[in-house]
Formats: C-alpha cells, structure tokens, sequence
C-alpha cells in the first residue's frame, strides 16, 4: 500500500515546509499550491455555479465566451513558465487591438493538465504542461468615458 498523507486543514498554514523537509520527497509544492488552489478556488466556486451549469441556464465559468486558447509547452525547457505568461500577455494586447474583450482563466488549466483525455481533446502532448489559459470574445458592454486622471510626465536627463 502506497504512502498516505492527511492535513488538518484548520492548523495547515500552508507554508510549503512539510514539503521542503518531507524525507520521502511525497509532498510536493506544486501539490501543496493544487490543493491550496482546489479547496480555497474551485470548491467553493462549484458548489455556487454547478447549479446553473447543470441546468444548462448560464455558463458560469468561461461566461459563455466563444474562443479560448490554451497555453502549453514542453515540461522540459527552461523558463516555459515564464516564456508562456509572457505569451498570454501579449495575447491580451492582440485580443485587445482586435476590439476583443479576454480573461485568463487559472481555474482551466488544472482540469486539462490532470485529465487524459481532455488533453487528447485539446491535442496537449504528454511532454508538454498547461499553464495559462485566455478566453475571449467580444465585449458585452462598451464603456464610453474613461476615468479621468492626472498624466504623469517623464523628466529626461
């Protein structure tokens, strides 16, 4: 039988050092940030929007949005992480020259990446790790007056 491990979610606080001193190397970080994401995100969030989404009234996740793009690269190349975040930032700048409204949705990407065969829906390659994800679609509302503020200036020397 294969090493079990239980937290005390009322005296966890969740500062990653089981996982830094845990000899067997069985608690992991990323873990650690999977169920910290998990129970304080994607729980509660269900247990609010799974109701409208079974009943097919409101998608209550991707809002109804009629794109999405993921973002994935091979595990094993340095800064894919950083590299990728630079990548859905100038997504949204493209999105946005385009008139196109975006999110990044952080709630998408941990289903995808543990989930066969959603990743063989998104064609995802094993070697490769889903990190970000936008959606996108066209803005429902169009704001039209801006915040008024002070410009700042710049003194060249």
């Amino acid at each position: 039988m294969g090493n079990t491990i239980t937290f005390n979610e009322e005296t966890c606080k969740k500062c990653g050092l089981c996982s830094e001193v845990c000899p067997n190397n069985i608690i992991k970080k990323d873990d650690l940030n999977l169920i910290n994401l998990l129970v304080h995100h994607v729980v509660p969030l269900m247990k609010n929007r799974l109701p409208e989404l079974k009943m097919g009234v409101e998608d209550t996740i991707t809002r109804n949005a009629p794109a999405m793009i993921l973002f994935h690269a091979n595990r094993n190349t340095e800064n894919y992480k950083q590299d990728i975040y630079i990548a859905l930032t100038y997504g949204f700048l493209a999105a946005h020259a385009l008139g196109l409204g975006g999110s990044a949705m952080d709630i998408i990407p941990p289903p995808i990446e543990k989930n066969q065969e959603l990743r063989k829906m998104f064609f995802i390659p094993d070697t490769n790790e889903v990190v970000g994800c936008i959606i996108l679609g066209y803005p429902k509302y169009s704001y039209q007056k801006a915040i008024k503020r002070e410009l700042k200036s710049v003194k060249w020397i």
